[in-house]
């Protein structure tokens, strides 16, 4: 009979420190306090920051001002003619007079952002802009 309650006790403190585990989980913020968004048309996207722009930037394709819109585009990173990683463009698009155009929607610029943007633009010869 005691080896069943002590069975059953250990079940209950499993169970407890389970849900203590899940409610933690599900507490905690995202690192950079960004907001996932889910839209039918477009997937998703990484922050509430990167959604607003890619609405206004499928607006100006709409309206003629840019073209050929693309989302997350990724470009190999080499050195030494050996692919290292690679940089995701959030918006890849054509401006007036057929500039090719690199955005990227940061909220908070990690050291890891800043050296594949040093070494894209040195490597392509594109400028990337901040949003």
């Amino acid at each position: 009979m005691a080896d069943r309650q002590a069975r059953q006790r250990q079940i209950h403190a499993d169970q407890r420190a389970q849900r203590r585990k899940d409610l933690l989980r599900r507490a905690r913020p995202p690192k950079y306090r960004n907001q996932k968004v889910h839209t039918q048309d477009a997937g998703t996207f990484d922050s509430r920051r990167e959604w607003l722009r890619w609405t206004t930037l499928r607006d100006w394709q709409a309206c003629g001002v840019i073209r050929d819109l693309q989302r997350q585009v990724a470009y190999p990173l080499h050195v030494n003619g050996q692919c290292i990683g690679r940089y995701v463009a959030d918006f890849v698009y054509a401006g007036p007079e057929n500039v090719h155009t690199i955005e990227d929607a940061k909220g908070y610029r990690t050291p890891l952002y800043a050296w594949k943007k040093k070494h894209f633009e040195a490597e392509y010869g594109i400028p990337i802009t901040e949003v």
